[in-house]
């Protein structure tokens, strides 16, 4: 666990651009299950997963037990800050963005730990949650390429474009069914990593 509280300088510790060969070959603006003015996370079908893509992760050692997405409605819309985790951790997805290009990922901090709050998604998921004027901004990132992102830290979504924006979010696994970690998942997808970096 990381102690944000002695954390003078802020080590990029949240976003790499990754370079995959295969795209996932979904469009999620074709979905039906959601109101496009309000945010939103669905469950993926792993068939609805470009199988190429899900074979080149396994030959890296990487495991996908479940596909996710999210979306964050246009005009300023918003998902909440969040970890996607029951704990401040440092587990990793691999992101693909589509739409609202100029829209962001931010992570934050608490400015105290009293102000952090429990609850579950509509899958029965725990999480933590702050409000965004008890916390403070750390970084933030454009996805516009497939990007390795630390979701077991404080996070949240922007939208400030006239475009609807859907997040395709694959948890990264190990063989044994344990969450990956940033620093694991830097030695593996290390080689594969953009030229481009924030």
């Amino acid at each position: 666990m990381f102690n944000f509280f002695r954390k003078k300088k802020v080590e990029n510790i949240f976003h790499r651009f990754v370079k995959v060969p295969f795209e996932p070959e979904i469009d999620l603006f074709e979905r039906t299950d959601y109101d496009p003015m309000f945010y939103r996370h669905v469950k993926v079908d792993d068939q609805d997963i470009n199988p190429k893509l899900v074979k080149w992760f396994e030959d890296l050692g990487i495991k996908f037990y479940w596909f996710e997405a999210f979306y964050t409605p246009p005009y300023g819309g918003k998902i909440p800050i969040h970890t996607d985790t029951p704990e401040i951790c440092d587990v990793v997805k691999l992101n693909w963005t589509y739409g609202a290009p100029g829209s962001k990922l931010l992570w934050w901090e608490p400015k105290n730990e009293k102000y952090v709050d429990s609850f579950q998604t509509e899958f029965g998921a725990p999480y933590l949650t702050i409000k965004e004027k008890h916390a403070r901004k750390l970084f933030e990132a454009e996805v516009k390429k497939p990007s390795l992102v630390n979701i077991g830290m404080f996070h949240s979504t922007y939208n400030p474009t006239e475009e609807g924006r859907w997040t395709l979010s694959l948890p990264l696994m190990k063989e044994d069914g344990s969450r990956l970690l940033w620093n694991e998942a830097i030695d593996i997808l290390g080689e594969h990593f953009d030229e481009e970096q924030y």
